[in-house]
């Protein structure tokens, strides 16, 4: 997650204090709600770098940050600061690991917020991100499925796409939510059910140049086609592997999405060898091994697993 992606530059907030009188401003007990979210806000940019979220964390902030959530539930823009905060906090492991184990209620009160604030854009992304960050980790990951309002968050999620179709920012920590809800074999087979091959094929379809999302939405396609027949044969009628076969030759030279893109074509589209070289995959294969041959060794490794499958794929070949 970017800042420019919550419009940074519309943020009020102090970045001239030393951290400790943001900290002791917003600690105090006499704190004025109006203050509230340009010292979370000030936190939260803070918290970006890691000895600045140890100095926070040290604080006891994450206490008070959550005190605060639980008291302003309501306040779109305290949950958009104090979700933020939490989420660059929790980005780095040394911190996050800290965080997650000794507050296994966060992630109930994430997704309370997420689905509470959906009609805020600023506060579903700052949601959105702080629950990515969270997931990442092994207990949540495990959790988050037997919490009782967890299809109400993948509902809300769903719905979020078509709400938001003209916004790209908050497409994109949709997409990432989705991608890592797919980490998990229930939640996976659940999505599908609710319908999230579409929604993710009309997004690639209509922002075929936003990268973020692109990589987002390859990767967790490629994760639910290949677990699931269903879901490669749906990719294959939405046309999304000639999609992907598009967005990878229009970022040969963008060695993140290349990956993602192979991750999102290894289900049982890749089987279909002659369609995918038909569409000049194996030239495009090829390019890649040559163009990322010394920096980029798991690309190539992938690329070089795709370009045998396509071979044996071919008529020929057999």
């Amino acid at each position: 997650v970017n800042l420019p992606l919550v419009h940074e530059e519309s943020i009020q907030k102090d970045t001239t204090s030393p951290t400790e009188v943001i900290i002791g401003k917003f600690m105090a007990t006499s704190v004025a709600e109006t203050e509230i979210p340009s010292l979370l806000f000030s936190l939260a940019l803070r918290a970006r770098d890691l000895p600045e979220a140890q100095k926070i964390s040290a604080a006891g902030v994450v206490s008070k940050v959550i005190e605060t959530l639980n008291r302003y539930r309501t306040s779109a823009e305290i949950c958009w600061g104090a979700t933020l905060l939490l989420g660059f906090m929790i980005e780095h492991t040394e911190v996050g690991t800290s965080i997650v184990e000794t507050v296994p209620e966060l992630l109930q009160l994430i997704c309370e917020l997420l689905i509470a604030h959906h009609g805020h854009p600023n506060a579903l992304i700052a949601c959105c991100a702080a629950f990515t960050f969270i997931i990442c980790y092994e207990n949540p990951r495990t959790q988050f499925p037997a919490l009782p309002l967890h299809r109400e968050v993948i509902a809300t999620v769903m719905r979020c796409f078509t709400e938001y179709e003209a916004e790209q920012r908050v497409l994109s920590a949709l997409s990432l939510v989705i991608l890592n809800m797919c980490m998990v074999e229930p939640l996976m087979i659940y999505m599908h059910s609710q319908g999230v091959v579409p929604k993710l094929a009309e997004a690639l379809r209509r922002y075929p140049d936003n990268t973020d999302l692109a990589n987002h939405a390859c990767r967790a396609l490629g994760n639910i086609s290949s677990a699931h027949e269903e879901a490669a044969a749906q990719m294959a009628d939405l046309q999304l592997p000639r999609l992907m076969v598009d967005l990878l030759r229009a970022h040969l030279g963008d060695p993140e999405l290349a990956l993602a893109v192979l991750r999102g074509l290894r289900g049982n589209s890749m089987q279909d060898g002659m369609g995918l070289a038909d569409m000049g995959m194996i030239g495009l294969v090829l390019d890649l091994i040559q163009r990322h041959s010394t920096e980029g060794k798991h690309l190539v490794h992938l690329a070089v697993r795709t370009l045998l499958k396509l071979i044996n794929g071919l008529p020929h070949v057999r």
